[in-house]
């Protein structure tokens, strides 16, 4: 069995950041004082730490970085850079690098009693977690990017 250890701080500064996923520890693990008040744990049950790893990967986009030149003459001035994610046909601006790479804040109560079950299937545990990559869930990264023209990608 493993947990996830998340976000739970309520304050201004760090609203936006509340349910970010900061480790994926294993069962025995136990908050100290100073992280309780930090953070809380989502227990998932009979699955281990690759595997709830591996879950929460499976909803990760395709990122890339893009550039546009400011012309198209010989110059020194360099292009604009943007980074950005692939959702279906389209590209959209990461106008909001998350720090963390995945999310739970959409998990509700129901569904955390859910992934805690030992008799709960792998599969309604990988449906409840699916949606969680970060970069999808921030409002901020949801703008097309008009006329992108997609060439060979460098990997």
């Amino acid at each position: 069995m493993a947990q996830i250890m998340y976000l739970k701080v309520e304050d201004e500064e760090r609203q936006k950041f509340i349910g970010d996923v900061v480790a994926i520890v294993r069962d025995e693990y136990v908050l100290n004082e100073n992280e309780e008040k930090h953070f809380a744990l989502m227990p998932v049950a009979n699955v281990s730490k690759e595997e709830l790893a591996v879950m929460l990967n499976a909803d990760k986009p395709e990122t890339h970085k893009v550039y546009r030149s400011k012309t198209t003459e010989w110059t020194q001035e360099k292009p604009e850079r943007m980074d950005a994610w692939k959702d279906g046909d389209d590209w959209k601006f990461i106008n909001l690098m998350p720090k963390h790479q995945w999310n739970v804040a959409h998990v509700t109560e129901q569904q955390k009693l859910t992934l805690a079950d030992k008799e709960g299937s792998t599969i309604e545990k990988q449906m409840i977690l699916s949606g969680s990559n970060a970069i999808k869930l921030r409002t901020e990264n949801d703008t097309i990017i008009p006329n992108l023209q997609v060439t060979a990608i460098e990997r």
